[in-house]
């Protein structure tokens, strides 16, 4: 197509992989991406933090991982703000009407919501996420659209196979 491809890979609550490729003269531009688990009034979410500031990842790993390991609702604000003091850190609510934990689609819907409306701010974008079906892809685009939000890629291949879905984007 012509375009210069950016690839974000990310894994659960670990940035080696693109640390890594970084190390590597054809990965030096490989952009510092996490998919940050965020513990949430009984529920947890996905966060696909990309392109985390090389000389600050490590320390942004530490302190979303200490967040984890020890969640306190009152940080989390401070925490995605932070993160995206960077105007280049994209923040991505990953397929947020997934519900993981199994407390019931209509509770983890609300409490998505609540956390969407509540930190808009530093959650630039909602994913379409190509391993989740089509009718929870669809209420992630009507919500997006309601919410003023773009919609990205994800698909949680986990680097084992194509993702489904692409961004083109100049």
């Amino acid at each position: 197509l012509g375009l210069q491809p950016l690839v974000s890979i990310s894994d659960h609550d670990n940035i080696d992989a693109p640390m890594l490729l970084r190390l590597l003269p054809e990965g030096r531009c490989t952009p510092v991406s996490v998919e940050w688990t965020v513990p949430y009034r009984g529920v947890f979410f996905h966060l696909g933090v990309h392109n985390l500031p090389p000389r600050r990842a490590t320390q942004c790993m530490s302190a979303m991982a200490a967040f984890t390991a020890n969640p306190k609702e009152e940080d989390i604000e401070g925490m995605l703000s932070w993160l995206s003091e960077e105007p280049d850190t994209l923040v991505v609510f990953n397929h947020p009407h997934w519900d993981e934990k199994g407390v019931g689609q209509a509770l983890h819907d609300s409490l998505a919501i609540e956390f969407q409306r509540r930190y808009a701010p530093f959650v630039h974008a909602l994913e379409l996420n190509g391993l989740r079906p089509w009718s929870e892809n669809r209420r992630v685009a009507d919500w997006a659209a309601s919410a003023e939000k773009p919609v990205v890629s994800g698909g949680d291949r986990h680097c084992c196979e194509p993702n489904a879905i692409l961004n083109l984007s100049n």
